[in-house]
């Protein structure tokens, strides 16, 4: 799509850009400084002149700001093209804290030429899918982990519930409810696989503990583990079978790329 800007005189972009200067300058040189590429074009200007778009972006530039001070000058460069401006596009909509710092630690990885970094363009894309709770849940589950849940079913193999997992006891998620609907939008897009009737050595007691803790049209759960079985019986024909979710390898390489490292 077109879109006509020559009504936006170079006279308004640069007040549009002064203006900016003004406000930033003192507190974000480094960002406006590296950034300055995209910010200063008249598309971006004009989105400037929305209230609501510029007080996120000034709170996001402050954040970029810290951040890029702790990349060495030597290995600090613009972002390609194809990261920056749409990470900057959405650091005008978001309003999330999460969600805007996994933007800027995606631009502030892109614009670190060290070798350890390794930016996907797809990976925004893959961010503009999530919901807060489901960032929250990447940063969370730690790389090289997974996630154990069990699934009570039926006749037939009709399931009686969700995936049941003890991801809420972990973050503090706005809507427990939706669980499994964020998980299910982490493998749909590619962040997490879901493997069904495999578990890890030594993991039983956390599938035992997700058992007893979760009851099904009624029925109170309990089973002591035979690690030869993937299903079993329980009760009137209500089995359990257990999976875990894990990190794809783009999925590992989303969360390094978007959270920071925390010592």
């Amino acid at each position: 799509m077109n879109i006509d800007l020559s009504f936006l005189s170079k006279s308004v972009q640069e007040k549009i850009y002064q203006d900016l200067l003004q406000g930033l300058s003192k507190n974000c040189g480094t960002a406006l400084t590296t950034l300055s590429e995209f910010i200063c074009t008249p598309l971006f200007l004009l989105q400037l002149t929305n209230r609501a778009a510029r007080l996120r972006f000034d709170r996001a530039m402050i954040k970029l700001e810290e951040r890029y001070k702790e990349i060495p000058e030597p290995k600090r460069i613009p972002p390609p093209t194809e990261i920056a401006s749409p990470s900057l596009d959405e650091l005008l909509k978001v309003d999330d804290e999460l969600l805007t710092e996994m933007f800027i630690e995606l631009l502030a990885k892109a614009s670190d030429i060290s070798p350890e970094h390794k930016i996907h363009r797809a990976f925004i894309s893959s961010l503009r899918e999530l919901v807060p709770d489901e960032a929250l849940i990447v940063k969370t589950l730690e790389a090289n982990s997974f996630l154990p849940f069990v699934r009570f079913m039926g006749d037939e193999f009709i399931p009686f519930s969700e995936p049941l997992t003890y991801i809420d006891e972990k973050a503090e998620l706005s809507l427990p409810a939706s669980i499994p609907l964020y998980l299910e939008n982490l493998v749909r897009v590619g962040i997490f696989e879901c493997k069904y009737d495999l578990f890890y050595q030594g993991s039983e007691e956390i599938y035992q503990n997700l058992i007893n803790k979760n009851s099904c049209d009624g029925y109170a759960f309990s089973y002591q583990f035979n690690r030869l079985e993937p299903f079993r019986p329980v009760k009137d024909g209500v089995f359990w079978k257990r999976g875990f979710y894990r990190y794809t390898l783009y999925g590992e390489k989303f969360r390094d790329a978007c959270c920071r490292k925390t010592n």
